[in-house]
This record gives C-alpha cells, sequence and structure tokens, in this order.
C-alpha cells in the first residue's frame, strides 16, 4: 500500500483523487452526490478533495442542466494523461504483489475480493 501512495504521489495524485478520477471515467454526467455514494465517503470530505482536484486543475465543475443545485464534474485532459500513466504504474504495482501466485490463484483473489465488494455494496 505505502507503494501505490508513493506512486501516485510521484504523479502529484492522492489515493483519493486517483479513486475519484477512476469512478468519474470518461463520463461527464456525475455529480459530486453521485461520487460521494460510488467512494462511500462524507460529503464534506468529496467537496473537499473535489475543491482541491479543481484547484490543481484535474476536475472540472459546470452546472447540472437538471438540478441548478447540482454540479457535474469532468476530468481535465491533464488527469486524463496522468490517469493513464497513474493506471500503467499501478498495473505494474499489482502484478508485482501478485507475481508468486499462480494464475489459479490469482483468478481465486480476484473472485473472493468480488465477494469482499458485494458484501460492501448496499442490498437492493
Amino acid at each position: 500500500m505505502r507503494r501505490a501512495h508513493a506512486t501516485l504521489g510521484g504523479l502529484g495524485l492522492s489515493p483519493g483523487a486517483y479513486n475519484l478520477l477512476r469512478a468519474l471515467g470518461d463520463r461527464d454526467d456525475m455529480t459530486i452526490a453521485d461520487l460521494r455514494k460510488v467512494l462511500r465517503v462524507e460529503s464534506a470530505t468529496i467537496s473537499t478533495l473535489v475543491v482541491r482536484m479543481e484547484r490543481d486543475g484535474l476536475v472540472q465543475k459546470e452546472p447540472s442542466p437538471h438540478d441548478k443545485r447540482a454540479f457535474l464534474l469532468k476530468a481535465t485532459p491533464h488527469a486524463t494523461t496522468l490517469m493513464r500513466r497513474a493506471d500503467q504504474l499501478m498495473a505494474v504495482e499489482a502484478s508485482d504483489m501478485t507475481h508468486r501466485l499462480t494464475d489459479g490463484e490469482q483468478l481465486q483473489l480476484i473472485a473472493l475480493l468480488e465477494r469482499v465488494l458485494k458484501n460492501l455494496s448496499p442490498e437492493d
């Protein structure tokens, strides 16, 4: 985990910013409330992060055409470039962590982690 933080930090990204940009992806229709739900964080946490990311040129806020009180978030071209590099580096990190596992063990790990994530999701 420390290595991942250092890797992201080398690009000027915090783990929170990385996760927000991953959730945002190429979409331009997510509000702060949407991201709060996806990332499972408090409103104050996401608001502070968005302000910092907007200041750093990673996201842009645009008024929502459907809700005058809401803003839609969009990753900037700079953020998109950073994310491509971050994803490459994080893939190397993941490979380094699992390289001693067999293919079957890696598949089993993925299946178990998916179950854990499902348990974290609110039931529909």
